[in-house]
């Protein structure tokens, strides 16, 4: 049974659909009129399907196929790893009439572990008018943020170290648009891949270390940096990767 029979099989039959046809669900042409709704091209011959159904265990373990290949495509191409681009930034403050100013540097940021990627929920197949989607959450297994080297210097004073940033939670919310073709076949096509990061944590390394309005500064700054330039490269190697796995698959 292809991918595009399957799809169809547990979206009738979690509706009840196919007990309607057959008296044993397996039997997927049991009856001509069912054969008509699995092969189908024309949407009205599924009019009444807008619920949205969980898939069963078969189809989590074509999801987690297609993940096995997007993880390998991750490593092949060196994109397990991404580059957060440096970050130099000028602070002041004014204490008791003092203005204090100076200057904050980070290099060789990073975020990791892309091809760490996995399937952390059920697939969710949903139909709605002529759309038939499959949902499911994913996460990274690993996941590192930070800077290899930071320098702060206020006045005639240097302080350097390192920066690491830790991540209660991670999520990846995947939509991949199902084109249902004659014979069981189908077409995948990646609709959406939306990345979440909650609870950032920033710990600042070194012999010496800022004081405490200084590193909410750096903490402030490289958490941003995180979510926002690191996010971005990062849903981007996702999707390339993501895409190219589908098409890999042959439903």
């Amino acid at each position: 049974m292809g991918l595009g029979d399957q799809l169809m099989y547990l979206l009738l039959l979690s509706l009840g659909v196919l007990q309607v046809y057959c008296r044993e669900p397996v039997l997927i042409s049991a009856e001509p009129a069912l054969n008509l709704a699995i092969y189908s091209n024309n949407i009205d011959d599924f009019e009444g399907l807008h619920d949205v159904s969980p898939l069963g265990q078969n189809l989590n373990e074509v999801v987690d196929i297609i993940i096995k290949f997007a993880q390998e495509i991750i490593k092949k191409s060196g994109h397990a790893t991404v580059k957060i681009p440096d970050v130099q930034e000028h602070f002041s403050k004014r204490i008791h009439h003092i203005k204090i100013s100076g200057d904050f540097k980070a290099e060789n940021g990073f975020f990791k572990d892309l091809s760490s990627i996995r399937r952390t929920s059920d697939a969710i197949l949903s139909h709605s008018g002529d759309n038939v989607t499959v949902s499911v959450g994913l996460g990274m297994g690993t996941l590192e943020a930070g800077y290899d080297h930071y320098n702060v210097k206020v006045e005639h004073v240097s302080i350097s170290g390192n920066i690491k940033a830790e991540v209660s939670s991670n999520s990846v919310f995947v939509k991949v648009n199902v084109v249902l073709l004659e014979k069981g076949k189908c077409n995948l096509t990646l609709q959406d891949l939306r990345i979440e990061l909650n609870g950032i944590e920033v710990h600042v390394g070194g012999k010496q270390k800022p004081v405490d309005w200084i590193l909410s500064k750096i903490a402030t700054s490289v958490a941003k940096h995180i979510k926002d330039d690191a996010i971005r490269e990062a849903e981007k190697r996702l999707r390339e990767a993501a895409q190219k796995a589908l098409d890999k698959y042959h439903c």
